[in-house]
């Protein structure tokens, strides 16, 4: 067998909001009980759950979660596949999914090279992660590399 490192790195996480939102249970011996979170990008729901019973002073596990949000997009708004069977549902185009990354308009030389994954150079641009478009349509995404050099993360053909 192989040892493998799972530790995680530390990162800096917001909790804007942490509620119980269920009685506590005794099940198995085991208690149970429901939160809900409001929590900023890059949170790890399972290790929060951890955390959570470490300053309880008891070890913790995670049995269900259900994501309400991400971003724009929330579970009330969301459609089932009978929904998709009978047509009841409406596609989002890339471009709009991505509101919060930095657009940026490519000519002809910038769409080759992003076409066959090369690195470009993108003057002025501030952001670590570019979306790439031409004639309004996403090509790639970029990132920075080194100052002003980005490479490419994704690319659509």
């Amino acid at each position: 067998g192989e040892t493998v490192d799972i530790s995680s790195k530390e990162r800096e996480i917001e909790i804007l909001e942490l509620e119980r939102v269920s009685d506590v249970k005794f099940v198995n011996e085991t208690v149970v009980f429901s939160i809900r979170c409001l929590v900023s990008k890059g949170t790890y729901i399972r290790t929060l759950s951890k955390k959570i019973g470490e300053c309880l002073g008891y070890p913790s596990a995670m049995s269900a979660l259900v994501r309400s949000s991400s971003g724009d997009y929330k579970l009330e708004n969301s459609c089932d596949i009978e929904d998709v069977k009978v047509g009841k549902y409406r596609m989002e185009s890339m471009l709009s999914s991505l509101k919060n990354i930095r657009l940026f308009n490519a000519n002809l030389t910038v769409k080759d090279k992003c076409f066959h994954g090369k690195k470009v150079r993108l003057d002025g641009v501030k952001e670590d992660v570019v979306a790439i478009c031409y004639e309004n349509e996403l090509i790639a995404i970029y990132e920075r590399e080194l100052n002003n050099i980005y490479k490419a993360k994704r690319v659509w053909n």
